[in-house]
């Protein structure tokens, strides 16, 4: 059985590995990684979030400097999410997801409706 399952979990890894939604997502995160503008861009999300945190630290959540930089951050992490590469990592993100999320249903489902023994052991 533990072969069975070795062997299994073997093919799985290596049809993951040749699936054309993982194989896209992999250049899409290389482009992303590599463009200067999304760099760029990142850096600015990144400290727009420094700052966010120093304002609620400082002032609170509901002050009006966290509500700014809250809203700098914002501002910040749209013009990232909206450059053509970040759409392309994104879009391909979500395919591998939906391809992740069916293979858990189909592998762990079954076990998740089983009933549960004393201390939370199956």
């Amino acid at each position: 059985m533990e072969v069975l399952t070795v062997n299994l979990l073997n093919e799985l890894r290596e049809a993951l590995a040749s699936d054309q939604r993982v194989l896209a997502l992999s250049e899409a995160e290389s482009a992303l990684s590599s463009n200067e503008e999304a760099k760029a861009k990142k850096l600015l999300a990144d400290k727009a979030e420094e700052t966010y945190e120093e304002a609620m630290k400082l002032h609170g959540q509901d002050s009006a400097e966290a509500k700014a930089a809250l809203h700098d951050l914002y501002l910040a992490k749209k013009a990232l999410d909206e450059l053509p590469v970040s759409v392309q990592y994104n879009k391909c993100f979500q395919e591998v997801r939906r391809l992740y999320d069916e293979i858990d249903s189909r592998v762990l489902g079954p076990f998740r409706s089983l009933p549960r023994c004393k201390g939370g052991e199956r």
